[in-house]
């Protein structure tokens, strides 16, 4: 299992200069959390690596640098060009993964503005529990997928 701290990880204070998501004293006071290194789909009962982002800091019975070597060696192995999409946004774009088996990131934008036409926008996240009821009787679905 690896320990994940959601928004930051147990970031290097380096890190925290480079990618300020949280403060050190934020992230001091969110427990951290395990997740399965690799994860097997519900659906496609395919094995990917989960929770390999930069909020992955340790691995159970690890030592640390190890740990931390590992990690940096799967992202690395992760983001390789085969593996990355990159999009553009045009307005009326319409963007669908499984959070599942995909590692996702923002790049940094320019700030928006409601009242400025260029950079205003409108973004809506919304998140599917369980799985489709095509899924639900196929046999596809594993037994370990929490949608009974």
């Amino acid at each position: 299992e690896v320990a994940h701290l959601y928004g930051a990880g147990k970031l290097l204070d380096d890190e925290f200069k480079a990618n300020p998501l949280k403060t050190r004293d934020q992230v001091n006071r969110v427990p951290s959390c395990y997740h399965p290194l690799v994860l097997r789909h519900p659906v496609t009962g395919r094995k990917s690596l989960y929770a390999t982002g930069q909020s992955s800091f340790a691995i159970k019975g690890m030592e640390e640098t190890e740990a931390r070597e590992l990690l940096w060696k799967l992202k690395l192995h992760a983001i390789q060009d085969r593996f990355v999409y990159s999009h553009s946004y045009e307005v009326g774009d319409l963007a669908i993964f499984d959070t599942l088996s995909t590692m996702h990131s923002a790049v940094p934008i320019e700030k928006a503005d409601a009242n400025d036409a260029k950079t205003k926008r409108l973004l809506w996240r919304i998140s599917v529990r369980g799985l489709p009821l095509i899924y639900k009787n196929s046999g596809k679905a594993s037994k370990t997928d929490g949608s009974n």
